[in-house]
């Protein structure tokens, strides 16, 4: 669940860019933004990221649109000749896992009214009916119509208990079975994952993804012995599981990372007879789910440097094929990249430029929103994190350090790890990315000055962080951060934020509040220090009257700070000028200086 993402510049009597001309760029009007969309939509080799996003299919026919931001294309596929061609019309969308035409509906409880399964034969005549008052979330039918599944999760009762419940209908009789565990707390991640259930093509067989022991786990039982029969498969080798998929009657496919390997996501396949589990491709993408193809084979998104390309895989033959015809970025950065494993055991990526680091180099700490959101080693399969990083991929070619941090409440270790964010907001994160920070530079021998940059929850990060920690962090660029947080979840009402804070603000009990505040040390900042807060004109999730009120506090302390304002953006930035504009206002702010070649997306 990220958070926020939003611009305008103006200058204090303090700051001023060095550029002239680069100034009124940022100030100047954004109205060519659409034509300039529709001249490049056939221009897609030339965007530094580029990704697919799948829409329907039919048959062997797979329609997909293709490219990046306002450079789109609708692709027409073959899958068994893996030959795509330009389509003259998108097809429409189609969703996933659908109930139309099933011989199973349910309908959904409501205040005084249970929910309800029904099974139907062939004909559409009624066979059986369940009524059940649990909230019912996830509702799959297994092929063959003879059974139903659903998820009720923790924050839908009372005593945290999350429940996966399977009906199945044998000699005109419905036979419920469940699986059910309690959780610490009321925060609902499992449903973050793609997909939480799967059928057997036969519905002989049924899984499921449970977390009730830390990490995401699969479990399978054949759908004739109930669910207290389950068991789980897998989980000696894997981490979190973001999908789950039965591909045959006897083969399981899951998205997963591995605990030791956490940035490492990977197609896993396990053979249910012959009790084998095999890595089978590698860098794969989990922005969206593996998807059933007619001949057998599967679709599985796959990450190559800057861009995310579907690939077809054979579980039969263990190997994987790429479609031709379709346009992808030609851009390949030469930063080197390490994953660093922390003494705090946090983790995060550092790039290198491809030349010889200088000692003296600026180090540029990136923190994702979220906060239950995870960095990636490379370009990030969210489409929204991988601008980030070409603008990271940027500032690292012109001599900086970027060290891409995760911190607790990050997604891909665990619940214990997201939890142990809960009632620590604004204290937990920061002593974790200060300690990272503190621990990098001692053993690289980095001396030169460190700036933080942060969308969303990681905007409010760098803002506390800089705030907390004036004369170790140099500047801080928090991107549509949060800088009130009573205001922002009295609005919310029942947001996870309200969770993690222990309720809305109480005046008995400030704690969690105070600790978490940046405005209340805004008196810490020096005149060494520097914000640039960035800032969407539409934000559709914080609201940027926050930003501004941030901005005015700083300059009413006389503190450096810089405005800079996307118009027509929301939280999340959809136009390639302001990823552009954002990029050229990082240079100028780390460097003080803005190459004419750099930040063309």
């Amino acid at each position: 669940m990220a958070l926020f993402n939003t611009e305008r510049i103006t200058r204090t009597a303090k700051t001023a860019l060095r550029s002239a001309a680069f100034l009124a760029a940022l100030v100047g009007p954004l109205a060519a933004e659409s034509k300039e969309a529709k001249t490049q939509v056939h221009a897609v080799e030339s965007s530094s990221y580029s990704l697919y996003r799948f829409k329907n299919l039919d048959g062997n026919s797979l329609h997909i649109i293709q490219g990046a931001f306002g450079r789109l294309e609708p692709y027409l596929c073959d899958t068994e000749s893996l030959r795509c061609e330009p389509e003259v019309q998108s097809a429409t969308a189609k969703k996933a896992d659908t109930l139309e035409n099933s011989p199973v509906t349910f309908s959904k409880s409501e205040k005084n009214k249970p929910g309800q399964i029904v099974f139907h034969d062939a004909k559409g005549f009624e066979l059986a009916r369940y009524e059940t008052t649990d909230q019912i979330t996830n509702g799959i039918a297994a092929p063959d119509g003879a059974s139903f599944a659903y998820y009720v999760p923790a924050i839908t009762n009372e005593t945290n208990t999350k429940k996966f419940v399977l009906l199945h209908l044998e000699k005109g009789k419905i036979n419920r079975s469940e699986f059910s565990y309690t959780v610490a707390q009321k925060w609902e991640m499992l449903t973050e994952a793609n997909r939480l259930h799967s059928f057997s093509p036969d519905g002989s067989r049924y899984a499921f993804i449970e977390d009730s022991d830390n990490f995401p786990a699969p479990r399978i039982v054949p759908v004739t012995e109930g669910l207290n029969q389950s068991m789980k498969v897998g989980w000696q080798y894997l981490g979190v599981v973001a999908d789950i998929l039965f591909v045959s009657n006897n083969t399981l496919l899951l998205q997963a990372n591995t605990k030791s390997s956490p940035y490492d996501w990977s197609l896993h396949q396990i053979d249910i007879e012959r009790d084998t589990h095999k890595e089978v491709l590698k860098s794969i993408s989990i922005l969206d789910e593996i998807k059933r193809l007619v001949n057998g084979k599967v679709l599985v998104p796959v990450m190559d440097g800057p861009n995310m390309k579907p690939m077809v895989y054979d579980p039969a033959t263990y190997t994987a094929s790429s479609f031709s015809g379709l346009n992808w970025s030609k851009r390949h950065y030469h930063n080197k990249r390490e994953i660093i494993d922390f003494s705090n055991h946090s983790h995060g990526v550092l790039v290198e430029p491809e030349k010889t680091l200088s000692k003296n180099a600026p180090l540029i700490v990136w923190l994702h929103g979220g906060p239950f959101r995870q960095v990636a080693t490379d370009f990030h399969s969210y489409p929204s994190y991988a601008t980030y990083d070409w603008m990271l991929d940027e500032v690292a070619a012109r001599g900086a350090a970027v060290l891409k941090l995760d911190y607790p409440g990050s997604y891909g270790y665990g619940n214990s790890y997201v939890y142990s964010l809960t009632g620590g907001n604004g204290v937990t994160e920061i002593q974790s990315v200060i300690d990272d920070i503190r621990e990098f530079k001692a053993l690289s021998g980095m001396k030169g000055d460190t700036h933080v940059v942060g969308n969303s929850y990681g905007g409010y990060m760098a803002a506390k962080l800089i705030a907390d920690y004036p004369q170790e962090i140099r500047s801080a660029i928090p991107i549509n951060g949060v800088f009130d947080w009573r205001t922002l979840l009295d609005y919310l009402r029942t947001s996870i934020f309200n969770v993690q804070f222990g309720g809305l603000y109480d005046p008995k009990h400030p704690t969690p509040y105070e600790n978490a505040s940046i405005t209340m040390r805004v008196p810490n900042l020096t005149s060494r220090n520097n914000i640039m807060v960035v800032v969407s004109g539409e934000d559709d999730v914080i609201n940027n009257d926050q930003s501004f009120a941030f901005v005015e506090l700083l300059r009413s302390h006389k503190q450096r700070v810089m405005q800079l304002l996307l118009p027509g953006e929301k939280h999340i930035l959809t136009k390639a000028s302001s990823n552009e504009l954002l990029c050229h206002a990082l240079l100028q702010q780390i460097f003080s200086k803005d190459p004419p070649d750099s930040c063309k997306f």
